[in-house]
This record gives C-alpha cells, structure tokens and sequence, in this order.
C-alpha cells in the first residue's frame, strides 16, 4: 500500500492511496550523508557486519562531538 500527497496546480493538497507493487532497486553505494537515515535502517544493508560497523562507526562520531562540546564549554 502506498500513500502519496499530492498537490494540484493552485497548491491545494490531496491525498490518494493505491495498491502499486513496488519494486527494490539495490544501488552500488549509499548516500555519503553520514547520519542519513536510510543508512540506520538495518534493511538496507545487504551485509549485516557492514551496518554494525557503520552503527559503531556513527555512534564513535556522535561520542566524539559530544566531547569537544563538554571540552570547550569546560574551557570557557
């Protein structure tokens, strides 16, 4: 099921629902955004191993920042 919103000429929304058949399309690589949320969701992974290294990889960022803000505001 699929639920689009639609917008005519003068702005005005509308919503339709259709029964489509969609299709995956795999690409070679993700978006190099890295906090992309497609690349959070374990499904678009084809090799599991690769997401949890990506998850690691994301969540030693994300630590990161958080202490060179902790840093400079203990510095100031």
């Amino acid at each position: 099921m699929v639920k689009r919103i639609l917008h005519d000429k003068k702005g005005k929304r509308k919503i339709s629902e259709e029964d489509d058949t969609l299709h995956f399309v795999p690409v070679d690589t993700l978006p190099d955004t890295p906090e992309s949320w497609l690349k959070k969701q374990k499904w678009m992974w084809e090799n599991k191993d690769e997401w949890k290294d990506y998850k690691r990889e994301l969540k030693a960022r994300k630590d990161s920042i958080k202490r060179a803000r902790k840093l400079k505001t203990d510095n100031q």
